[in-house]
């Protein structure tokens, strides 16, 4: 909670008044898919990662007057290496993604230079999936245990 939630309590604190002053800014939040899915094995995580999408959709609809956006990018599994998740069990996860493969740093830095970019100008409050689908997971009954429901 400490780091998920008032972490970026935190810094709304220390960077918005600035960005108010100057009547223009971008706040862009970056949160585990978890805060929009659930997990029930990231139970707390998944709630402080929520509550920070439902304060930044608050917060934007305040600060838009100033011409500050403020948005979340949820992703999904990143990278090559999961340590936590057991190799046989990713395969069987990325098997079931529809593009085959993890998210790639690259496209993690595509989403937030667009989001910091003209491009999204009349963009604010939202909370833009960056992952494969995990409605698709779900439904192929894989959980990290490795046993199929």
């Amino acid at each position: 909670m400490d780091v998920c939630f008032y972490g970026v309590f935190h810094l709304v604190r220390t960077f918005m008044p600035e960005m108010i002053e100057r009547k223009q800014g971008k706040f862009v939040n970056i949160v585990g898919d978890s805060a929009r899915t659930g997990d029930r094995n990231l139970i707390l995580s998944a709630a402080a990662r929520g509550g920070t999408i439902s304060f930044l959709k608050s917060l934007a609809q305040e600060v838009g007057k100033y011409h500050i956006q403020c948005n979340t990018v949820a992703l999904g599994l990143i990278g090559k290496d999961q340590p936590s998740i057991d190799s046989a069990i990713m395969t069987r996860i990325i098997k079931h993604y529809p593009l085959r493969r993890l998210g790639k740093i690259e496209d993690v830095t595509g989403m937030v230079l667009f989001l910091l970019s003209s491009r999204s100008d009349w963009m604010t409050g939202q909370s833009l999936p960056l992952t494969e689908d995990t409605v698709c997971l779900a439904n192929c009954s894989i959980q990290f245990s490795g046993k199929k429901s």
